[in-house]
C-alpha cells in the first residue's frame, strides 16, 4: 500500500500532537481522493499551522495581519535556508496559491461573486504544489537545530533525534535528583529526568544540552587516543619508515549521530623516512591520511561520563 501524499504533513503534526492540524490533513486527504475544490482550502489551512508553529518555535509572535506569503516567509527565515533564489521561489508559489485560493475557494474568505469553482485539474496542480512545499519544509526542519528553548515538538520526538538522544541521556545523568540508573520511579513508572527538564525547565534543558556538547567536543582528545590505540601496532607493522613518536591523530569537530553511534572523519598524520638517490642523508616525508570511525556509546554511571568503544574504522580518499 503506498503512502499517503499528505504523509509528511502527518509526520509534522505527530512530532506535535496537534489534534486540530490532524482534522485537517485528514479533511483534505478526503477531499483530495475525488479532487474536490476544498482541498486547495484544506491545503492552505495546513500550510498556514505549520508556518505558525515554525515561528513559534523560534519565539516569534504571530500578528495576524500577516498575508500568507509573509507568514510562510517568515517561518522559511527561520530555517536559515541560505539559497535566496529558492527561498524567493517558495514564498512566490504561496504567494500565487493564496492569491488564486482566495478567488476560487469554496471557503476562502476572500471568495468574489463572480469567482470560478476550481477545476479538477486546478486541484490537481495546487495539491501537487502543496505537496512539494511540504516536503522541502519538512528537509529544511530535519537540517535545522531545534530551539530547544522554546520548540512545542513533544519529548518523545525530541529524544528520537539521535543528537537529542544522545544529549539527553547526559542529562538524565546529571541533574541534581533523587534517582537510580539515570531514572526516576513514581508508582511503578519510569520518568526520565531529562524528560522533566524538557517539559518544565526549558531553559535549564537548554544549558545542560549545550554542556553535553562541550563535554563531547572536549573528549576530542580521548577520542583520538582511542583511535591512536586501536591502529597503532597495526599502522606501525605496515609502514617500517615510520618515524618513532611521529604519528598523531586529529578529528574534526563535525560529528554525525545515527542511533547509538558516533561516526567522525579525521587525519592520520606521520613522518616517514625518504631516501634520496642524490644524497647520502635520510630525509623526513610528512603523510596525511584520512580516516572515517564509527563509536558506540553508553553512559558509565560509575564515572558520571559517556564511555566509547571503537566499532568500525577504514580509510577514505579526498
Amino acid at each position: 500500500m503506498s503512502a499517503s501524499p499528505f504523509q509528511k504533513a502527518y509526520e509534522f503534526e505527530e512530532k506535535y500532537g496537534i489534534d486540530r492540524l490532524k482534522l485537517c490533513i485528514q479533511n483534505a486527504e478526503i477531499a483530495y481522493k475525488t479532487f474536490a475544490p476544498e482541498t486547495i482550502d484544506y491545503c492552505k489551512c495546513i500550510i498556514e499551522s505549520v508556518a505558525k508553529q515554525i515561528i513559534a518555535d523560534n519565539n516569534i509572535e504571530y500578528d495576524k495581519e500577516w498575508t500568507l506569503a509573509q507568514l510562510t516567509k517568515k517561518s522559511i527565515d527561520c530555517l536559515n535556508f541560505e539559497n535566496q533564489h529558492i527561498r524567493k521561489a517558495l514564498t512566490n508559489i504561496i504567494e500565487t496559491y493564496s492569491t488564486v485560493r482566495n478567488q476560487q475557494g469554496i471557503a476562502a474568505h476572500g471568495h468574489i461573486e463572480n469567482g470560478t469553482i476550481p477545476t479538477e485539474t486546478d486541484v490537481r496542480i495546487f495539491a501537487s504544489a502543496f505537496f512539494h512545499y511540504i516536503e522541502i519544509i519538512s528537509a529544511l526542519l530535519d537540517k535545522s537545530k531545534i530551539n530547544t528553548n522554546y520548540t512545542n515538538i513533544k519529548f518523545e520526538k525530541i529524544d528520537e533525534v539521535p543528537e537529542y538522544n544522545y544529549a539527553n541521556k547526559y542529562i538524565d545523568n546529571n541533574v541534581r535528583v533523587s534517582y537510580e540508573d539515570g531514572s526516576i520511579f513514581i508508582n511503578g513508572q519510569e520518568i526520565r529526568p531529562s524528560s522533566i527538564l524538557y517539559n518544565f525547565d526549558r531553559l535549564a534543558y537548554g544549558e545542560m544540552n549545550n554542556e553535553c556538547f562541550d563535554n563531547l567536543n572536549k573528549s576530542r582528545d580521548y577520542l583520538e587516543e582511542l583511535v591512536l590505540e586501536y591502529y597503532l601496532e597495526s599502522f606501525i607493522d605496515e609502514n617500517p619508515l615510520l618515524i618513532e613518536d611521529s604519528l598523531y591523530i586529529s578529528i574534526d569537530e563535525n560529528m554525525t549521530f545515527k542511533d547509538t553511534f558516533i561516526y567522525a572523519k579525521g587525519t592520520l598524520n606521520w613522518e616517514e623516512v625518504e631516501y634520496d638517490e642524490n644524497s647520502d642523508l635520510p630525509l623526513k616525508a610528512s603523510c596525511t591520511s584520512w580516516f572515517e570511525v564509527c563509536f558506540s556509546y553508553e553512559f558509565d554511571s560509575s564515572i558520571n561520563e559517556f564511555s566509547y568503544n571503537i566499532e568500525s574504522f577504514e580509510f577514505i580518499n579526498y
